[in-house]
């Protein structure tokens, strides 16, 4: 008889960290360090974790984090899968298989709307998620700099530690918040989640000592993986602020697929851009998650009016549509321009490549979703887990 799947308690707490450094071995051995916001002894954060024991031991553990995307005006309810492990002794034995199962359910039946994991690509498509959605990279050196902008003003911004000072997350919270996409993080969560992944948020400020706007580098510096000032050449100006700092003479930068202004100016001078998929993702909500993305696409940038109906395997067949009124999606009865298994429709419509290249040569009734697609899926390596 198979053993039953618990959510665990505050009891479990130490087991449960000593069990995840051991299967994972973090840097530091820690962690909680990396996700504070999602490893923490107080019942609500336990309960995210779904475990197997054996001998009175955890065997196997997975966690489902809920995230609360903004999309303008709507609000989707994201299950991120995090801390998927086996011991190594009871590997092989079919237990992640298990906990996915289960898991899959639980996020059906408590009304998520999507999910997110990060890991091998093949492993979590048996279970339904697939790389898809986009991150726009841009590498930037000095050089690229120094040439772009020779004669230009010195750069407006400077670069100071954040410590989570109250005014100041108060001052940075608008900014976080008035992005037409944003994950939520209440409270003191929005300190805690620039924390993540041992990365080091830098407060900008401009020649009047105001706040313009923050960043988040990666623990070496490297990388910034959140950027977020109060217009696009603010940003701008934090990236050439963090480029003058230390010996670096290079960085990358990660931006959302939102982040459409922004990528047309660094796109400019950066040195090389890519666009790829960093996650896993599987959708529930279809209908749902279509038409959010699809309304702040068109008003990111307009589209071309037109429509077209999608079939996908194991959902409601889907009607979209771009008209004089904004951007719909509705179930119908039409029959499908495309129809298509549901993991090759999410790279379709949410990328990194264009629909005519993930499903081949389009109908002419289809062709329209090359003007659309990619959908801006993707969220802040922060809120990631």
């Amino acid at each position: 008889m198979s053993e039953p799947i618990t959510r665990l308690a505050t009891e479990h707490y130490d087991e449960l960290i000593e069990f995840l450094n051991a299967c994972f071995n973090p840097p530091g051995d820690d962690f909680p360090g990396i996700l504070p916001g999602c490893y923490q002894p107080d019942p609500e954060k336990m309960r995210c974790n779904y475990a197997i024991r054996r001998d009175g031991r955890i065997a196997a553990v997975t966690g489902v984090f809920p995230i609360e995307w903004h999309i303008g005006t709507t609000t989707l309810r994201i299950a991120g899968i995090g801390g998927v492990s086996t011991a190594p002794k009871w590997r092989g034995q079919g237990l992640m298989n298990r906990l996915m199962r289960h898991v899959t359910h639980a996020t059906r039946t408590d009304g998520y709307d999507l999910s997110f994991l990060g890991g091998q690509r093949q492993r979590y498509l048996y279970h339904g998620w697939e790389r898809t959605g986009t991150v726009l990279k841009f590498d930037i050196t000095r050089t690229n700099a120094r040439h772009f902008f020779y004669g230009d003003a010195p750069v407006a911004v400077t670069l100071e530690p954040f410590d989570g000072e109250a005014s100041v997350l108060e001052a940075i919270r608008p900014l976080h918040e008035g992005q037409l996409l944003h994950c939520a993080r209440p409270g003191d969560r929005l300190c805690v989640q620039l924390g993540h992944w041992f990365n080091r948020p830098l407060l900008a400020r401009d020649g009047a000592s105001r706040i313009a706007g923050y960043m988040v580098s990666s623990a070496d510096g490297r990388e910034i993986v959140e950027l977020v000032g109060r217009d696009d050449d603010t940003a701008v100006q934090i990236i050439r602020a963090r480029l003058s700092l230390d010996d670096l003479n290079a960085i990358e930068v990660s931006l959302g697929p939102e982040a459409i202004g922004l990528a047309h100016r660094l796109a400019g001078f950066a040195e090389y851009t890519a666009c790829v998929a960093l996650a896993n993702w599987r959708l529930f909500e279809w209908q749902k998650v279509i038409e959010a993305l699809l309304a702040a696409r068109h008003r990111l940038a307009p589209l071309p009016a037109g429509a077209v109906v999608l079939a996908i395997e194991g959902a409601p067949t889907l009607r979209l549509e771009v008209n004089a009124d904004g951007a719909t999606c509705v179930v119908t009865t039409e029959d499908a321009d495309v129809t298509e298994n549901a993991p090759t429709m999410m790279r379709a419509l949410f990328g990194p490549l264009k629909p005519s290249t993930t499903l081949g040569a389009l109908p002419e009734s289809a062709r329209i979703l090359d003007a659309w697609c990619p959908l801006p899926l993707g969220i802040p390596r922060q809120d990631m887990v």
